[in-house]
């Protein structure tokens, strides 16, 4: 039986939030914390999404890994911090965001969005949504401007992270 698994971020076939999203899969009882040089809050905010239960820096002291230990232990999730204050900060920002998005974007640009993150065309989508191209090039333009997104897949990254799409 495994307990506890400390996963790196950085893998040479595979980065650690795929072996994570795996791991916490196959391994439910397991304790998995993610340990990386890098901590951009994006990363540790996806780690906890995916089941880890903590997050270690590698800046971190000894203190840190018996705190992490201790406090996992006792049923709960470890983050530094200053860590937690900044996933508390991206989260209420992600969820004001995705808001602000639910009450501007159109059914119909919802539906034009779900056919881009599938891989279709604008034409594909006019086909399929029963719209002339011009119309769908529309909605493919405002729902870029919506994401503040530079191109389609910028778009739809910006849309998953917000829950908006799978």
């Amino acid at each position: 039986c495994i307990d506890w698994i400390f996963v790196n971020y950085f893998l040479p076939e595979c980065n650690g939030i795929e072996l994570l999203k795996d791991l916490c899969q196959l391994i439910c009882n397991a304790h998995i914390v993610l340990n990386s040089g890098n901590d951009r809050v994006e990363l540790v905010v996806e780690a906890l999404d995916q089941g880890a239960r903590g997050f270690l820096s590698k800046s971190g002291s000894a203190a840190d890994v018996f705190k992490c230990l201790d406090k996992i232990s006792a049923g709960d999730i470890y983050l530094a911090p200053d860590m937690q204050k900044q996933v508390r900060n991206y989260r209420s920002t992600i969820q004001e965001e995705k808001k602000r998005i639910s009450h501007q974007i159109s059914k119909r640009q919802k539906e034009v969005l779900l056919l881009l993150s599938a891989g279709y065309s604008n034409a594909e989508i006019a086909t399929a949504l029963g719209i002339s191209p011009h119309t769908v090039k529309d909605h493919v333009s405002n729902i870029m401007q919506l994401f503040n997104a530079d191109n389609r897949v910028h778009c739809i990254a910006e849309a998953r992270q917000l829950g908006l799409i799978c």
